[in-house]
């Protein structure tokens, strides 16, 4: 394959017989992102099998695909972030080392057409999942990635008040964009099995989706294991704060279960569901430099309840 670069850590692979090439609606037809959180680094292992098996040739691709990685500069610091969170920092424009990096990062973005961003939760979870703006698109590509994996979705508003994520941002721009959540943070090999194989996926399903000789598969109505944001617990921005230990995502918790302390007034779940991304870095932060959100709470909806 041809390989451009179309920024830091950002490149473009193209087949080299040009007639070979299924031509998307836009410039790039897959998007796979890793290290957007620089600590959560077994999607750059993913990448490094992914693009392994392209080299052996062992993979025939006909799509323009880009490559790239968030935040390589935190990553080696062993840091979610330098200065700002960049899974919060697209369609601005400060002075903060990853407003600066998400701006580098946009042009690949506003192009593609289908877009995997590889990500790994803090805690431990349950299981992996899927998270992304709903959309009928967004929906057929995770189900086609692995159907047997959950979904957690929202709409009608942002994921975050702290600001638009990557895929946000694909979608603002007419794409389709998904996350994939793995697991905990490090490199697990289950993990980056799981996480290249999904790669290979969706290598499968934009190729099938533009060539447009065999469908991809649709989703079952009968499908059970999609959640939604019902809640936020809001992280306080000063005072002394603690979380109880032991908290994962998709763990099921009750409304009332005690989930921290804040200067002595206890935290608890304002609903029964499960848990998602409980935050325990907000322990460490300076008294307002603290996330928005300290966690969410999430659940199981019927497919008759999406939009």
């Amino acid at each position: 394959m041809k390989v451009e670069e179309l920024c830091e850590y950002g490149f473009l692979l193209r087949p080299f017989e040009r007639e070979w090439e299924v031509t998307p609606p836009k410039s790039y037809a897959l998007c796979l992102f890793s290290l957007i959180h620089g600590n959560e680094v077994g999607g750059l292992a993913v990448l490094n099998e992914f693009l392994a098996l392209l080299a052996s040739g062992l993979i025939d691709c006909r799509i323009s695909l880009v490559v790239a990685l968030g935040n390589p500069w935190a990553a080696k610091k062993g840091e979610r972030f330098l200065e700002r969170d960049l899974n919060r920092s697209f369609g601005r424009s400060g002075p903060t080392w990853e407003e600066k990096r998400a701006l580098a990062l946009s042009p690949l973005l506003d192009n593609c057409m289908w877009f995997l961003d590889l990500h790994q939760t803090s805690q431990p979870s349950v299981t992996p999942f899927f998270i992304f703006p709903y959309s009928k698109e967004g929906l057929l590509f995770a189900e086609n990635l692995s159907a047997s994996t959950p979904i957690v979705t929202h709409w009608d508003h942002g994921f975050s008040e702290d600001g638009m994520c990557s895929d946000e941002f694909v979608i603002e721009k007419g794409g389709v964009g998904i996350t994939l959540e793995s697991g905990q943070s490090g490199f697990d090999n289950l993990q980056i099995g799981f996480g290249v194989k999904t790669a290979l996926q969706a290598l499968h399903f934009v190729t099938s989706m533009l060539r447009e000789d065999t469908p991809p598969h649709t989703p079952s109505p009968e499908r059970r294991n999609i959640y939604i944001l019902k809640e936020t617990v809001l992280c306080p921005q000063e005072g002394e704060l603690k979380l109880n230990p032991g908290l994962i995502s998709f763990q099921k918790i009750e409304k009332g279960t005690l989930l921290g302390i804040h200067e002595g007034n206890n935290i608890v779940s304002p609903a029964s569901g499960y848990l998602l991304f409980p935050n325990y870095n907000a322990e460490r932060r300076p008294p307002h430099q603290r996330p928005m959100e300290l966690m969410r709470i999430i659940e199981e909806i019927d497919t008759s309840a999406l939009p």
